[in-house]
C-alpha cells in the first residue's frame, strides 16, 4: 500500500449516470488542480470549511499531506496545506471533522489519529486507540452531536479476500469511548461494508456495500435509524440509485447539513477531483436547524466555552461542544421534534441558557445567538444578575414545569457550592392584568422557584424571594416578542 489512494478505489466520470438535471460539477478549480489529486473531501457542518488530501501537486511536502480551503464570499480560496498535521515523510489524509469544527481525525500511515484545534493551530496528533481496532480501519466519521463515532474495521491490510465491517464506538460519561459495536447485519449485509455518514438529523445513514446487489462493485444505500436509542434497528437500505452508483466501486459520500448536496470524489483518466452533486429528494435527509454565533465575557473578550444542548421533555443530554478558541464562533445543529435546552458554560463563568423549542411550527432553520458569559466572582460581589432562561410556568399560573428542572439544577449545584452567599429570585411579569395581579404572580413564581432549590437540598436561609411585577421590564410591552422576554425569573447575590 504506497498510498491511501491506491487503497481506497474511487469512482469514475465516466460511468457517472445522474437522471433528470442533476449531474456532478467540479467544486472549484481553486481546489481542482490540473495535474495533481485531490480527494476524500471532509466539509465541516456549517460549509465554511473544506479540508481534502492531496497528493502529486505542486505544493505537496510528499506523499499524500492533508490540505485545507475556506468558503469566502461565494467561492473557495486557494487551498494550503495544514502542516501541524502533514509531513514530508508520511501519508496523511483526513477523515472526519467535528461539527464544531475542533476535533481531526485523521489517517497517518495506516493509523488513525486524532488532534484538537487551539488558538494557535491543531495540537499534537494523538493515537486514537479505540480506532485502531484491527489491522485495518478507515472511513471515520463523528456524528453531530460529538457523542459517537462510525468507523470500518477489518483483520487484515489485504484487499483481497476480506471481511470490512462497519462500527461504532459511544462516548461515556467520563470521555472515553467504548468498546467498538459491530452494527446489525442490515447494515453489515456484504463482504466489505464501509464509508458509514450519520447526517446531523442523528436518523439517516449512507454507506456502501457489496451485500445487496446493486449497479456495481460496491454501492452506497441510505437507511433510517428507527430508535434513537438504538444502533440496532435501521430500515431496509436504499441504493441511491444510477444518479450516483456506477459500474465501479462507490464510496466515501459526505452530505451536507442542507441534506441537498453530496460531496465526493471521482477519477477520470487516473486524476482525481472532488465534485459535487445534487441529491434528489427522497435520497435527502431531514433538515435540521443550526445555531450558531459567537461567545464572549461583558468585555466582548471571545471565550473558549462549551456548548451543551439537553432535552428538556425528559432531561437527558444530548450534545456537548465547543466554541472555535481563536474566536469564540460555534456551530451547533439540531434535530427537529424536541423542546431543546441550550446552556453555555466555561471554568470561571456561570452557565448561560436559552431555550430552542422545535416540536412544531418552525420558521427558520437558521437561528443566529450570541452568547455573553458573567464572570463568577462579579456575580459573587452582587454586581450582575443572572436570567434564568430555561424557567417555565403554566400560563397565568405559578406551576412550575417539568421543563424547568435542568435550569434550576444548576442553580442549586451553585448555591451547594458557594454556602455563605444568599440569593434573590426575582419574578417579573409583562404589563397584561392590573398592577396587583402581576405583583401577586411574579411573587408566587419565585416563591415556587424557592421551594424546588430547597427541595434539591439547598439552605433556605440563603434564599429570599422577591415579585417584581410588571415594574421591571427589559424590553418593550408593545411586542409579544417584547412580552415574553419581561416574562422571567431572574437571581442575583445579595449582601
Amino acid at each position: 500500500m504506497k498510498k491511501l489512494s491506491f487503497i481506497l478505489i474511487i469512482i469514475t466520470l465516466n460511468s457517472v449516470l445522474i437522471a433528470q438535471n442533476s449531474k456532478p460539477y467540479p467544486i472549484s478549480d481553486n481546489i481542482n488542480t490540473a495535474t495533481g489529486d485531490e480527494y476524500v473531501p471532509v466539509l465541516t457542518a456549517d460549509g465554511k470549511t473544506l479540508y481534502f488530501c492531496g497528493s502529486d501537486r505542486d505544493d505537496n511536502l510528499g506523499g499524500e499531506d492533508i490540505y485545507v480551503s475556506h468558503f469566502v464570499n461565494g467561492e473557495w480560496t486557494k487551498p494550503k496545506i495544514v502542516k501541524e498535521l502533514s509531513t514530508a515523510e508520511n501519508n496523511e489524509s483526513p477523515l472526519s471533522i467535528s461539527a464544531d469544527g475542533n476535533t481531526m481525525i485523521f489517517f497517518d500511515n495506516g493509523k488513525i489519529y486524532s488532534s484538537e484545534r487551539t488558538a494557535n493551530g491543531w495540537s499534537e496528533p494523538e493515537l486514537f486507540d479505540v480506532l485502531n481496532f484491527k489491522d485495518w480501519n478507515s472511513d471515520v466519521s463523528i456524528t453531530a452531536d460529538g457523542n459517537a463515532i462510525f468507523f470500518f474495521s477489518a483483520g487484515t491490510k489485504s484487499w483481497f479476500d476480506i471481511d470490512i465491517k462497519i462500527y461504532v464506538t459511544n462516548k461515556q460519561p467520563d470521555g472515553t469511548w467504548s468498546e467498538p459495536i459491530c452494527l446489525d447485519s442490515i447494515i453489515n449485509a456484504g463482504t466489505i461494508n464501509r464509508s458509514p455518514f450519520l447526517h446531523p438529523d442523528m436518523k439517516t445513514l449512507y454507506f456502501s456495500t457489496d451485500g445487496y446487489g446493486g449497479y456495481g462493485y460496491l454501492d452506497i444505500y441510505k437507511t433510517t435509524r428507527l430508535d434513537e436509542n438504538s444502533w440496532d434497528k435501521w430500515s431496509e437500505p436504499v441504493n441511491l440509485g444510477e444518479n450516483i452508483n456506477t459500474e465501479g466501486y462507490d464510496w466515501a459520500m459526505r452530505i451536507t447539513t442542507q441534506g441537498d448536496k453530496a460531496i465526493y470524489n471521482i477519477s477520470t483518466n487516473d486524476q482525481n477531483d472532488i465534485y459535487m452533486v445534487d441529491l434528489e429528494k427522497e435520497m435527502q435527509a431531514e433538515k435540521v436547524v443550526t445555531l450558531s454565533g459567537k461567545i464572549t465575557d461583558e468585555a466582548g473578550n471571545p471565550l473558549d466555552a462549551k456548548i451543551n444542548w439537553e432535552n428538556l421533555e425528559t432531561g437527558t443530554k444530548i450534545g456537548n461542544l465547543k466554541s472555535n478558541p481563536a474566536n469564540g464562533e460555534y456551530f451547533i445543529t439540531l434535530p427537529v421534534g424536541k423542546n431543546y435546552g441550550i446552556y453555555v458554560s466555561k471554568a470561571g463563568y456561570y452557565p448561560v441558557s436559552e431555550n430552542i423549542d422545535l416540536r412544531k411550527n418552525i420558521e427558520n432553520y437558521d437561528i443566529k445567538k450570541d452568547f455573553t458569559l458573567k464572570n463568577i466572582e462579579k456575580i459573587l460581589e452582587g454586581e450582575t444578575s443572572i436570567q434564568l432562561n430555561n424557567v417555565f410556568f403554566e400560563t397565568a399560573k405559578y406551576d412550575l414545569k417539568k421543563e424547568s428542572y435542568p435550569e434550576l439544577n444548576r442553580l442549586a449545584d451553585f448555591l451547594k457550592q458557594n454556602p455563605n452567599v444568599k440569593v434573590e429570585i426575582s419574578g417579573h411579569t409583562d404589563n397584561v392584568g392590573s398592577d396587583e395581579y402581576n405583583k401577586n404572580l411574579s411573587q408566587q413564581r419565585a416563591n415556587t422557584v424557592k421551594k424546588y432549590l430547597i427541595s434539591q437540598g439547598c439552605n433556605s436561609e440563603q434564599l429570599k424571594a422577591v415579585g417584581y411585577g410588571e415594574t421591571k421590564p427589559i424590553a418593550s410591552n408593545n411586542t409579544e416578542e417584547g412580552k415574553a422576554q419581561n416574562r422571567r425569573v431572574e437571581f442575583r447575590v445579595i449582601k
